[in-house]
């Protein structure tokens, strides 16, 4: 039958572009997702980034707040040689003291402070190391993927081409009966009968209608589903 040998042809076609249409919207898809990671792997890196640099200028700060106790400690001991009295004196030993300990204090939180900015330092330096390999991994990734979907396009091309040769050749009628059920079905319109069974729905074809199908010219459709049916003959490929 003419008519459903060039109505096959075109579900081919139909098929395939469907399934190229999936991919060339699929990619661009999955590219930002690798994109999206790759953002997040730099915002992390980033984010390290500025908290070992708040964590140095803190660390400065306390450099310079212990230079700024010893000068004060030098002016009191410059005090202490002038002192008039053993009273003066001892305030000035008590106000000395007092300060090494501030001394002391902030050199401990200095000292805890280059410890970790030791770490984060050997951290962030690890983990930049991570982000070009991840970097070079997004890049190589996207090529292939806009490789893809170039090859993708360029094939829909060609098929959009073979389709608008093909569909003039289908009967009007029966080519908006195509369309109309495979829009209504997303995919397939036109299906085989298998032992009586209708290969879309999987409902039970009637005897009658069976036979019809078989040896009738007219192309039928499933009652259930409404898709369009053909029979093929046993020993051959559908």
């Amino acid at each position: 039958m003419v008519n459903l040998a060039t109505l096959l042809k075109v579900q081919e076609i139909d098929e395939e572009i469907r399934a190229l249409e999936a991919v060339t919207r699929a990619i661009p898809v999955e590219i930002d997702g690798l994109r999206g990671e790759l953002e997040a792997h730099a915002k992390t890196c980033q984010q390290n980034r500025n908290r070992l640099k708040e964590l140095k200028v803190k660390e400065r700060e306390k450099e310079g707040k212990v230079q700024d106790l010893d000068v004060q400690i030098g002016r009191l001991k410059q005090q202490l040689l002038e002192a008039k009295n053993n009273v003066v004196y001892q305030v000035l030993l008590k106000e000395i003291e007092k300060i090494k300990q501030e001394v002391d204090h902030v050199e401990d939180e200095g000292l805890e402070m280059i410890g970790s900015i030791d770490s984060l330092s050997a951290q962030v330096k690890d983990e930049e190391a991570a982000y070009e390999a991840h970097e070079r991994e997004f890049k190589a990734e996207e090529a292939s993927l806009l490789k893809r979907k170039g090859e993708a396009e360029a094939r829909l091309k060609q098929l959009r081409d073979k389709r608008a040769q093909e569909i003039p050749l289908v009967p009007e009628d029966l080519r908006k009966r195509y369309q109309r059920i495979r829009d209504n079905k997303e995919g397939l319109a036109v299906v085989p009968l298998k032992d009586n069974v209708c290969s879309g729905c999987y409902n039970t074809i009637p005897i009658q209608k069976v036979n019809e199908i078989k040896h009738e010219s007219g192309l039928k459709s499933c009652h259930q589903c409404g898709r369009i049916l053909y029979y093929i003959a046993e020993g051959h490929e559908d």
